[in-house]
Parts: structure tokens; C-alpha cells; sequence
């Protein structure tokens, strides 16, 4: 059980500074050399600094908060902006170009100073660093403290992140609040990269942690295959070829997001698809492949006519936005428009959802609320469903 001992709610606070700018870049992580160049270079940004004022923006009821962080980038920069006098510093020489050695360092102080839960902002790799320290009793004096993650990574399989920034700063609201929050021990994963280099997105189980059991802010561990009746994708298929075969969608933009199920479709229509990256197609051919947000950005700009965007929800999560497709930019999203969104998924694995509500994370929360409804699921051939996208426990993040 999480509750506050004490009038002062003593928080760490730790952001990984360079994660999430692989996924715009259509890397496929953001610890990639050729990201970490982009980043010095200025081409790209890591989205992690906003979605760390996104939630601590959203701390509306915790006045008596004490934050303990990070120098520099990694923190403090951070609460600066937002809480300033609410935090201190632990001690440590923050090198220009920091690393997971840096990160797990850190979090070793942090939890010296005997905090009551840790927040990071980041993804798998984070969470990955941030666990072999608080999952290891040597380092933490035997005692496993409860951990948040803020999601801003490219891909999240893992259980311990929010759905959102607000939702997490939501979870913190509810502790300092009074409210008996449970912990629930959920799984650190992160992708299998000998998998990936076959052809499969998988991911692999690196350890646990304990995190607040809020399920209506916290997301689901993802679950990895592909789907295994290939019937029902192949129907799915069909439907997407039948609608692009329609007058009125012969000369569209067509933007096939991530996933293994995208991918089954463009295989059924003829064209290679990327597993884990963003293609277009019109008029029957492929124009682009594995883009980035930049240049989806900029196709779907100078485009005239109609852009739609075939998409899937991950499995057991329900994210169809803003988890390992961050090419799909808010900028993108609204130039689409939510009414050609084409959202494909097998009844199966909206039956996993437990009657969970779809959800998005675009890293624009207007836009996030603006979508929230009963969207169409394309389930088969001439055969669709309506699904909750958001939920009434959502509409109120942060107002």
C-alpha cells in the first residue's frame, strides 16, 4: 500500500534527456549512434523535456511535495521551470553526453535520500537501467521502493509507465491526497533485438518493479506475436483493399502506421511493409518507406487531397497513438483528421482489452481530448465494430 507518512510527499524525479527523439526520426530507439549524432546536430528532438512539464504541470494538489533529482537536463533544469524551491540536487558531475551508467548512478543516489516513490521519464531503456538498481536489494538497503514511469519513449512494452503524463500526475494527486493507492509488481521489458532482426517484434522480460495499481492510469505490459489466425487478418485485408478500390479513395494519401497487422495488409496488397516504421502508398505503389515525422510532415503538407491513416492498437496495452509510431505527429494527426482514421484490429485482441477503452498519446492533450468517442474498428471483411477511444475517466485529466 502507497500512502503519504507525512505531510511531505518526498519524490525522485529522473529524466532520461534523450529519450523518445528516435521515434519521429523513425529510429527504432533513441540510445542509436545515429541518433545521438542527429541530436548534437540539432536535426531532431528528444520529446522527453515537454512530456516531463506535462506531468509536472499537472501536480495541481501537491503543495507540500519535495523533490529530490538530477542535475542539469536529467531534473532539476526541469522543476526549475515548473516548482522552483521544491527540489534539490544530489551530488553528481553530469557529463555532457550522459549514459545508462549515468542514469543508474543517479537513481542510487536518489533512493540514499530516502524517497517514498521514484518518477523517470523515459522508455524500456530507462526502465530497463532504472530497475537493475531498484530491483537490486545491494543497492537500495533491502527495501524496493514503488516507481513511475512517464511514457516518452519511442517503444513502451513495459507495465510500469502511466498512459499518460497527466495520468501519472493524477496517480501522485490521488496518494497526496489521502487516497489508498495499492502496488502491484508489473514487468520491465524491452524489445528483443535478435527477434527484431528476423522479422518479429518481441520483447523480452528484463526484471520487476512495484508501481502504483491504478489501473485507470496505468498501461498494460504489451503482448508480442503475431497474430496466429491469419484467416481473420487476411479478411481484415481484403476489407482495406475493397475501401482503397473505392472512387472516392483511388487517388488518397494512404499512411500505414506500425505493426504487425499493417504490415500483414500491405504484404496482402503488394507491398514490402516496414515492421516497426511508417509507410505511404498511392495510387497503388509505395512512394515511401520507413519515413520520419519530418518527412511525413512534409508529404502530407504538400498533398491537396485526401490522407488517411490505416492503424492498430498494441496488443494488451490499446495504445493506437504515441507508442512506437511518434512519426504520427499531432501536426499529421490533424491534417488527416480523426474521420479517416482506419483502425484495424482482430476481435480477439479487443476482447484481450478486458472492455478497457482504446487510447492515444499523441504529446497534445487538447487533441488527445478533442478524439476521445466511439471510433470504427475494421474487425473483417465488411465487418466493423464500435470501440471506446478515451473514456469518461480520461475527459478530466488535469482541468
Amino acid at each position: 500500500m502507497l500512502e503519504v507518512k507525512s505531510k511531505q510527499l518526498k519524490v525522485g524525479f529522473l529524466v532520461n534527456p534523450i529519450a523518445g527523439a528516435g521515434g519521429p526520426a523513425a529510429h527504432k530507439g533513441s540510445d542509436l549512434v545515429e541518433t545521438r549524432r542527429a541530436l548534437l546536430a540539432g536535426e531532431i528532438q528528444a520529446r522527453s523535456p515537454s512530456r516531463a512539464l506535462q506531468f509536472l504541470g499537472a501536480l495541481d494538489k501537491l503543495p507540500e511535495c519535495r523533490f529530490v533529482t538530477a542535475p542539469g537536463e536529467m531534473g532539476a533544469d526541469l522543476l526549475k521551470q515548473v516548482r522552483p524551491g521544491a527540489y534539490s540536487c544530489v551530488d553528481f558531475d553530469l557529463p555532457r553526453e550522459t549514459s545508462e551508467k549515468d542514469t543508474q548512478k543517479i537513481v542510487e543516489l536518489i533512493l540514499k535520500a530516502s524517497v517514498d516513490l521514484l518518477v523517470f521519464v523515459g522508455g524500456d531503456g530507462t526502465a530497463r537501467d532504472v530497475c537493475s538498481v531498484v530491483s537490486d536489494e545491494t543497492k537500495n538497503g533491502g527495501k524496493q521502493v514503488p516507481v513511475l514511469g512517464v511514457p516518452s519513449g519511442v517503444k513502451m512494452h513495459s507495465g510500469v509507465f502511466a498512459i499518460t503524463p497527466t495520468a501519472a500526475a493524477c496517480v501522485l494527486n490521488e496518494v497526496f491526497s489521502g487516497e489508498l493507492v495499492s502496488l502491484v509488481e508489473q514487468e520491465v521489458r524491452d524489445i528483443d533485438e535478435a527477434a527484431l532482426q528476423k522479422g518479429r517484434v518481441k520483447s523480452r522480460y528484463f526484471g520487476s518493479m512495484w508501481v502504483p495499481d491504478e489501473v485507470r492510469f496505468i498501461q498494460s505490459v504489451k503482448s508480442g506475436g503475431v497474430e496466429v489466425d491469419e484467416l481473420v487478418l487476411a479478411d481484415i485485408a481484403a476489407e482495406i483493399g475493397e475501401r482503397l478500390e473505392d472512387e472516392e479513395n483511388q487517388d488518397a494519401l494512404i499512411i500505414f502506421a506500425t505493426g504487425s497487422t499493417t504490415q500483414f495488409i500491405q504484404q496482402e496488397l503488394g507491398f514490402p511493409g516496414a515492421l516497426i516504421g511508417v509507410d505511404v502508398v498511392r495510387s497503388g505503389a509505395l512512394i515511401a518507406e520507413d519515413v520520419s515525422a519530418s518527412q511525413l510532415e512534409s508529404i502530407v503538407s504538400e498533398f491537396v487531397g485526401r490522407v488517411i491513416i490505416v492503424l492498430t492498437a498494441i496488443g494488451g496495452q490499446g495504445h493506437i497513438l504515441g507508442r512506437g509510431n511518434q512519426q504520427l505527429t499531432p501536426e499529421v494527426l490533424r491534417r488527416v483528421g480523426r474521420e479517416n482514421l482506419w483502425l484495424v484490429m482482430t476481435k480477439a485482441k479487443l476482447e484481450a482489452l478486458g472492455g478497457r477503452p482504446l487510447l492515444i498519446d499523441s504529446n497534445d492533450p487538447e487533441l488527445d481530448r478533442l478524439w476521445q468517442g466511439l471510433v470504427p474498428v475494421v474487425t473483417g471483411y465488411h465487418d466493423q465494430v464500435l470501440y471506446r477511444l478515451g473514456g469518461e475517466s480520461l475527459v478530466n485529466l488535469g482541468e
